[in-house]
């Protein structure tokens, strides 16, 4: 090997050329300059998280709605129970006792509305007079429909506060009867819906 520069002879390995002092072996490594790690590709985060929302957060927030819509935030049933009124006759007046109820329901949650066409009167019983071991008897009291002084009681045969299957109440008529020619009807309203939970007809 021949230095390029003073073309004299140069040993095989040197790194210089005795004769002029030119590097001619192989120049020194050099280490690459350090270089930032590439970004990491965030699709597989965002991966993540929508499905930790679709598949965690969604349902609660799914469950939560409706739990506000069923129950509604103080925790009373909006949701409208159904049952139904089978009427029998007592002394002056008559009695109306419930089939099952589809949902637990409190007397404190409904109304009992008796319409004689044009006139109505309204009762509404008290859970707490109604809790008290069985059997439980709430005194409405009377209301004027019409011509009538008609007197209301409910009975919670459970005593438990609220509307089972045989608790009844009766619709009497003070000094009187109700008429054969008037056509009766009886509601029971179910309060924090609005909505009728049951309803029955009669005449006198």
């Amino acid at each position: 090997m021949n230095c390029p520069k003073c073309g004299a002879s140069i040993l095989d390995g040197a790194s210089f050329c005795g004769s002029c002092g030119l590097q001619v072996g192989i120049p020194l490594f050099k280490s690459p300059q350090l270089q930032p790690p590439p970004k990491k590709d965030n699709k597989v985060l965002w991966i993540v998280v929508i499905v930790v929302i679709l598949v965690v957060v969604l349902p609660v927030i799914l469950a939560a709605v409706l739990y506000t819509m069923v129950l509604g935030f103080g925790g009373t049933s909006t949701q409208t129970p159904t049952s139904s009124l089978t009427k029998s006759s007592i002394t002056g007046g008559y009695r109306f006792t419930f089939a099952p109820m589809t949902k637990d329901t409190p007397w404190s949650d409904v109304t009992i509305v008796l319409t004689d066409g044009t006139d109505a009167v309204t009762w509404s019983p008290w859970t707490t007079d109604l809790a008290n071991g069985a059997p439980a008897e709430w005194v409405g009291g009377w209301q004027i429909l019409g011509a009538l002084e008609v007197f209301a009681n409910v009975t919670d045969i459970a005593g438990n506060g609220y509307v089972n299957m045989g608790d009844y109440f009766t619709l009497t008529v003070g000094g009187g009867a109700f008429s054969v020619t008037t056509d009766y009807s009886i509601t029971i309203m179910h309060n924090p819906s609005a909505a009728a939970i049951c309803h029955i007809d009669f005449q006198g």
